[in-house]
């Protein structure tokens, strides 16, 4: 009974030590979340306006800019705590995409202006 006892306390400490470092994991992968996504949001969004004011810009796409720019800062969290190369080739291709667009309403703004429209 004695060997079963200290097993038990075995599992229990074990399950214990397990559950405070999950718990630690995702306290710090929620601030990580709150930190990137404030930064991303306050990136994203003034693009949103910029574009909305001077290059009459759709809501959609604003708000498209706005939600990548969200997804970007999510996934930069969640790969900087975990470091799973799936979440480094989302992050990439979601930056890139968010680069494509950018360059597209920046060319839009520019053509837009240059030939008085």
């Amino acid at each position: 009974m004695n060997n079963s006892s200290e097993n038990n306390k075995e599992k229990i400490l074990a399950k214990s030590r397990r559950l405070k470092q999950d718990e630690g994991a995702e306290n710090a992968r929620v601030k990580g979340l709150k930190i990137s996504s404030y930064i991303a949001f306050l990136i994203g969004f003034p693009l949103f306006v910029v574009f909305r004011i001077v290059g009459n810009t759709d809501a959609a796409t604003g708000v498209f800019l706005v939600h990548l720019s969200f997804i970007i800062g999510d996934t930069m969290s969640k790969y900087r705590f975990t470091k799973k190369k799936y979440l480094l080739a989302w992050l990439i291709f979601n930056i890139v995409v968010t680069i494509v667009i950018f360059v597209a309403l920046m060319l839009n703004l520019i053509n837009g202006h240059i030939s008085g429209g």
